[in-house]
């Protein structure tokens, strides 16, 4: 009888102590925050090339370029890097892509406002290595980067695909690098996860993150442009592979129906608008 008084007392103990150890996790989940960086926006003259069905007229669009940085107990994460800050207070035309682009906002005065510097940011983790994704890599050259190992091939290329800056594996080549292999669970603690979504290049990710009220976000990268993009599933002309980004349009899919998620498309004006903007985050 003693016996089987101290199996289960035992039992019970080890149950005390797992459900303490489970805590940490809970803590971890509520520390977790999205902020959303203005690092400026592009014009596109023609936005014809963003479906491969005709879909869209021969119209300019103007598209966000954010970023996003994400709190997390172990550390902080920039996502995408936007435009560089040598268009501050101007507009550029850059009749190589079509496109037109500014900056009204410093991504360092940005970081400020949050009582950060550049050397807070443990990682950053780049969506794709396209130039309106990597604008600000110099100033981050004490961060761990975490890009797609794909990608980062692809950003080295010869000759280079025209719409990655020459200026960008070069920044990149002294940096403290993680090439990643597919998913990539950032802290190790399950809140924020690099996704593999190929297919608009051949390295493309998106992110995944748990926040403690809102739930599942996903932040797109380029898998999608617009948020009619989403809704027509249009792949644009200009994709490296068509295939690759419908299957991982099906991937994002399957995580934001079983997550009852939200889908952030970071080249929306609408949707970066509808974000809380610093000092406030989502949360």
């Amino acid at each position: 009888m003693k016996t089987k008084l101290s199996i289960i007392g035992t039992i019970f103990l080890t149950f005390l102590i797992t459900a303490s150890a489970a805590k940490p996790a809970i803590k971890n989940n509520q520390d977790v925050r999205l902020y959303t960086l203005d690092c400026g926006s592009v014009t596109v003259h023609d936005i014809a090339p963003f479906s491969s069905t005709g879909a869209y007229p021969h119209e300019s669009a103007q598209f966000s370029t954010p970023c996003f940085l994400i709190k997390d107990s172990k550390g902080w994460l920039l996502w995408d890097l936007g435009m560089g800050e040598q268009y501050l207070g101007r507009t550029v035309e850059d009749t190589k892509h079509g496109v037109s682009i500014t900056a009204k906002k410093s991504l360092i005065q940005q970081l400020k406002v949050l009582g950060l510097s550049p050397n807070d940011i443990r990682f950053v983790g780049l969506s794709h290595a396209h130039f309106d994704h990597t604008g600000n890599a110099s100033l981050f050259p004490n961060a761990v980067w975490l890009i797609e190992e794909q990608e980062y091939a692809y950003a080295n290329r010869s000759p280079l695909p025209s719409s990655v800056d020459s200026t960008t594996a070069i920044t990149l080549k002294p940096y403290h690098k993680i090439l990643l292999k597919g998913n990539y669970d950032v802290f190790g603690d399950g809140k924020v996860e690099i996704l593999y979504t190929p297919g608009h290049t051949p390295g493309h990710a998106s992110l995944e993150i748990h926040l403690p009220h809102t739930g599942v976000v996903i932040l797109s990268g380029d898998l999608y442009h617009m948020r009619k993009s989403y809704v027509l599933k249009q792949i644009p002309s200009f994709n490296t592979d068509p295939a690759q980004t419908k299957a991982s349009m099906e991937k994002v899919d399957a995580i934001l129906k079983n997550s009852k998620g939200r889908l952030v498309i970071q080249h929306d004006a609408s949707d970066i608008a509808a974000l809380p903007q610093i000092p406030n985050y989502l949360d």
